[in-house]
C-alpha cells in the first residue's frame, strides 16, 4: 500500500480517504437499513417456494412449495423455475434471505414441454430463525454500526497521518456486512452496482489492516521489512482476481470452483491478512522505541480483537451453525468485537493512541456520557411503567410527574459527578501536567537568581511538553541570545527581526512555527508591559503527537508569567547593583573630604 500511497503524495491519500468515507457511509447505511429488517421495522416477505440447484440456462428445480404465493401461482415440487431477473436467483428462502413484504416476483415456469409466465407476490413472514440467534443477529449488525462510525470518525481525524487513515478505513471496512439495503433489492442495476461495492469493501478490510499494521510499525520504528510489502501486494492481486472472477461467474453462469476450494480462498483471502497484521504489529512492539511500547501495548489486542469478527465468522460459516446458544464462536463474534472496539476507544482518549484533537476527545466522551444518562433515565421510566403496577390516570399522571421531577433536579448531579470520573480517567494525565507547570509558576517568584529561574523553567517546559527539548532566549543588544537549555538546529542567538519574531511581537501570543530558523518551534512571548523581553521555545513532542490549543495556551500563560519575574529579578538586581554603587560613592565621598587640602 505505501509506494501509492506515500507521505508526499497527498492527492493520492485524498483519493484513499474518499474511498474509504465511501466504504464507510456504505456500510452504514446498508447495516442500518438491515438492523431495521431484523428488528421488524421492514416487513419481511415470504413466497413459501424452496428451490434447489441452478442449472446453466437459469433453470432451477422447485423442491417444495408450502401455502402462500408460489402455491397459489400453481407451483409445485419438480417444476423448472426461471426468475425474470438474475438478481431474483439469490434471493432463496433462506434463514439469511433479502424478500421483503410486497416485491414483485416474475418467473417463467417449465413442467414438461410446457412452459408459462407467472408473478407472486411477497407475503409478510416473521423471520425463520431461532430467536437466540436472531437477538445475536441483532447485536452483531448494532455493534457493526459502532464499529463503521469509529471508522469514519477515525478516517476524519488522520490528517497528514497515513496510518491512521489506513486504520480508520480498514476499521470502517470490518463492520462491513454482505447485505444490500432492501430498497436496492429491486432495481437490477443498483443491486449489481451495490453488490459489487459490498465485496469491495467486504475484501478491503483485512488488506487496509496489514496495510495500517506496516505504516504503524514503520512510524514507530523505521522498520519495514521486503516480505510484509510482497505478502499485501500479493494478497491485493489474488484478492481481485477472486472478485473479478466471481462476478464473471455471477454475470456468465460459467460453472465456480467447488465449496471446499472456495472455502480455502476465502480462508486466504480474509484469515491470513488479519494473522499478518497481527504478526507485524507484535514485530513493530518489538522494535519500537520505549515510549511507543505503550501504544502498541493498546493498539496490537484491540486490532486483534475487533477483526476476530471476520475470522470467527469464516469458522461459524464453516460449521453451518450461527446459533449462539450452542456455539461459542457465535457468542466470540458477538462479544470481542466490542471489546475490542471499547479498547481502542479507551486507548484513543486515555492514552492519545491516535491524537484526534483535545477539543474532539472531550466533547466525543462528554457527548457520550450525556447519551448513556439519557438513556439510562428513559429507561428507569419505561422500567416503572412496565414493571410497578399503577391504576387510574390520575396515579399515573402522579408518577410520570414525579419521575420528571426527578430527573431535572438529579440529572446535572449525576452527570456532573460521572464526567468528573471520566475527566479523572481520560485526561488525568494532562491535569497532572497542567498543575504541575502551574505549581511551578507559582513557585517561581521564590527564585532569587535570573539564570536558575531560567534553568528551571526550562526543566518544567520539557516536562510539560512529554520530553520535548526546551530554551529560553533573553534580549541581548540588537536581538536575543541563548539563556538556558537547547532545541536542536536553532542557533544560540538570531536577530530580532526575523519573520516570526516580527509576528510574536506584533500579537504577543505564542505561536508554532512551520518554517524558518525557528521551524517545528512553539514560541511563547515573556512580556514587560509591552515589550517583548525574551521568548521561550518549546521543540517538538517525542511522540510526535502535536501541541493542543490549550496546551499553547497554558505554554504563552506561563512565559508572560515567567518573564515577568525574570524582569523583576533584573530590576532587583540593578537596584541592589546601585544601592551598592552608591554605598561606594559615599565612602568615596567621605574619604575625599576627610583628605587634607
Amino acid at each position: 500500500m505505501r509506494g501509492i500511497v506515500t507521505a508526499s503524495s497527498g492527492w493520492a491519500r485524498r483519493i484513499l480517504l474518499v474511498l474509504g468515507l465511501a466504504a464507510g457511509l456504505y456500510q452504514l447505511v446498508a447495516n442500518v437499513a438491515f438492523l431495521l429488517v431484523l428488528m421488524g421495522a421492514v416487513p419481511h416477505g415470504r413466497i413459501a417456494m424452496t428451490l434447489g440447484v441452478c442449472a446453466r440456462d437459469r433453470f432451477c428445480e422447485v423442491k417444495a412449495v408450502g401455502p402462500g404465493a408460489a402455491s397459489a401461482a400453481g407451483l409445485r415440487a419438480g417444476d423448472q423455475l426461471r426468475f425474470d431477473r438474475t438478481v431474483e436467483a439469490m434471493r432463496q428462502e433462506t434463514d439469511e434471505q433479502e424478500l421483503f413484504a410486497g416485491d414483485r416476483i416474475g418467473a417463467t415456469i417449465r413442467r414438461g414441454e410446457r412452459t408459462r409466465h407467472v408473478e407472486m407476490i411477497a407475503a409478510p413472514s416473521p423471520w425463520n430463525i431461532h430467536p437466540a440467534a436472531l437477538t445475536s443477529d441483532k447485536f452483531l449488525v448494532g455493534v457493526a454500526v459502532l464499529i463503521v462510525i469509529v471508522g469514519l470518525f477515525v478516517m476524519m481525524r488522520a490528517g497528514s497521518r497515513l496510518s491512521v487513515l489506513l486504520l480508520g478505513a480498514g476499521v470502517a471496512c470490518i463492520g462491513a456486512t454482505d447485505v444490500v439495503p432492501f430498497w436496492w433489492w429491486r432495481d437490477p442495476l443498483a443491486f449489481r452496482a451495490f453488490t459489487a461495492w459490498s465485496d469491495v469493501t467486504l475484501n478491503a478490510g483485512a488488506l487496509l489492516v496489514f496495510a495500517f499494521a506496516r505504516e504503524f510499525r514503520r512510524e514507530a520504528s523505521g522498520q519495514d521489512g521486503a516480505l510484509a510489502r510482497w505478502a499485501l501486494w500479493g494478497l491485493i492481486i489474488v484478492t481481485g482476481a477472486w472478485m473479478v472472477f466471481g462476478e464473471v461467474v455471477s454475470q456468465t453462469g460459467l460453472p465456480g470452483p467447488d465449496e471446499l476450494t472456495s472455502t480455502w480462498l476465502w480462508i486466504l483471502l480474509t484469515d491470513v491478512p488479519y494473522a499478518l497484521a497481527v504478526l507485524t504489529l507484535a514485530l513493530g512492539w518489538r522494535d519500537a522505541p520505549r515510549p511507543e511500547k505503550k501504544r502498541y501495548g493498546y493498539v496490537v489486542p484491540a486490532v486483534l480483537m475487533i477483526t476476530m469478527r471476520q475470522i470467527l465468522d469464516v469458522l461459524a460459516s464453516i460449521a453451518g451453525n450461527f446459533d449462539p446458544t450452542n456455539n461459542p464462536v457465535v457468542l466470540g463474534m458477538d462479544v470481542l468485537p466490542l471489546a475490542g472496539l471499547l479498547l481502542l476507544v479507551y486507548a484513543v482518549l486515555r492514552h492519545k493512541v491516535i491524537d484526534l484533537g483535545f477539543a474532539v476527545n472531550r466533547t466525543l466522551v462528554y457527548g457520550v456520557v450525556s447519551a448513556v444518562l439519557l438513556a439510562a433515565f428513559g429507561l428507569i421510566e419505561w422500567a416503572v411503567d412496565h414493571f410497578v403496577p399503577i391504576e387510574g390516570r390520575e396515579k399515573n399522571a402522579l408518577v410520570d410527574a414525579a419521575i420528571a421531577v426527578g430527573v431535572f433536579l438529579t440529572f446535572h448531579r449525576v452527570r456532573d459527578a460521572v464526567e468528573g470520573g471520566v475527566e479523572g480517567l481520560f485526561f488525568r494525565r494532562w491535569q497532572r501536567a497542567e498543575a504541575d507547570l502551574r505549581r511551578f509558576v507559582r513557585e517561581a517568584a521564590f527564585i532569587t537568581e535570573g539564570p536558575a529561574l531560567s534553568e528551571a523553567f526550562v526543566r518544567a517546559l520539557g516536562q510539560f511538553g512529554e520530553g520535548a527539548q526546551a530554551t529560553v532566549y533573553l534580549q541581548d543588544g540588537r536581538g536575543y541570545a541563548r539563556a538556558s537549555g537547547q532545541v536542536d538546529r536553532i542557533p544560540g542567538e538570531f536577530d530580532a527581526n526575523l519573520p516570526a519574531l516580527v509576528r510574536l511581537r506584533a500579537d504577543l501570543k505564542p505561536l508554532e512555527v512551520e518554517e524558518g530558523a525557528l521551524a517545528a518551534c512553539l514560541i511563547a512571548p515573556m512580556v514587560n508591559r509591552n515589550e517583548m523581553i525574551g521568548v521561550a521555545l518549546l521543540g517538538p513532542k517525542p511522540s510526535g503527537v502535536s501541541y493542543r490549543p490549550d496546551e499553547i495556551e497554558l505554554v504563552g500563560w506561563a512565559a508572560r508569567q515567567i518573564g515577568l519575574d525574570l524582569h523583576a529579578l533584573k530590576v532587583e538586581q540593578l537596584e541592589a547593583a546601585n544601592v551598592d554603587l552608591s554605598k561606594t560613592v559615599a565612602v568615596l565621598e567621605r574619604s575625599l573630604a576627610l583628605r587634607p587640602a
